[in-house]
């Protein structure tokens, strides 16, 4: 909102900001947003994100498909799984199919909740079971008959009806030591409302 103020402001008064005060101008906002905002986005020490995509992860069966949904997941499991290489048989897709390479449709041709519904829907029937760190937006208003749902704390099973019974993923210990970090103050509090999204879980 800054920067479109700035904006603004030069094309009010063309006269006035000059290239050379346009030029000063932004590397001012620029600075002064790192200085405000360095200490807060400094998580060189924070290992929070990485602790919680590793538990996720190393919890999944073997060539999985895990469905993630908004930024608290998305980033963390997505960053571990493709650029530190934790677990790179598992498959990590978004409920919307938008950011990642890997896509359960095409976002620009399936636009309806339908759509979306039906996709996930063949996609379950096809592997049998995948998993999902949240509720799938597109079952909310119409859960589907055909499918059997499990939710162990961290994430849903999403099965197809002819998958055989597995026992329910333990994920006691890993949240355990998950947890002890949390409300020991291990991790530093930033971005809250991403880190209460994830640790109302626990």
């Amino acid at each position: 909102f800054i920067g479109v103020g700035c904006i603004h402001l030069v094309k009010r008064w063309p006269s006035i900001f000059t290239k050379t005060r346009q030029t000063v101008l932004a590397m001012g906002l620029i600075l002064t947003q790192f200085g405000f905002n360095y200490r807060e986005g400094d998580l060189r020490s924070d290992s929070f994100a990485i602790d919680y995509a590793t538990m996720i992860l190393q919890a999944l069966p073997q060539n999985s498909i895990l469905l993630t949904q908004g930024d608290a997941d998305s980033g963390p499991i997505a960053y571990a799984n493709l650029i530190e290489k934790i677990r790179p048989d598992i498959e990590i897709r978004t409920q919307s199919s938008v950011f990642l390479n890997k896509r359960t449709f095409d976002p620009r041709i399936v636009t309806s909740v339908e759509g979306t519904r039906s996709a996930i829907t063949e996609l379950v029937k096809s592997r049998g079971r995948i998993f999902s760190t949240r509720r799938l937006d597109a079952f909310v208003e119409s859960p589907p008959s055909d499918l059997r749902f499990r939710f162990n704390g961290f994430f849903y099973e999403i099965m197809a009806p002819n998958f055989s019974e597995q026992p329910p993923i333990d994920l006691r210990e890993p949240a355990k030591i998950f947890a002890d970090k949390i409300f020991s103050g291990k991790y530093a509090s930033n971005w809250p409302r991403h880190r209460d999204s994830i640790t109302g879980q626990v």
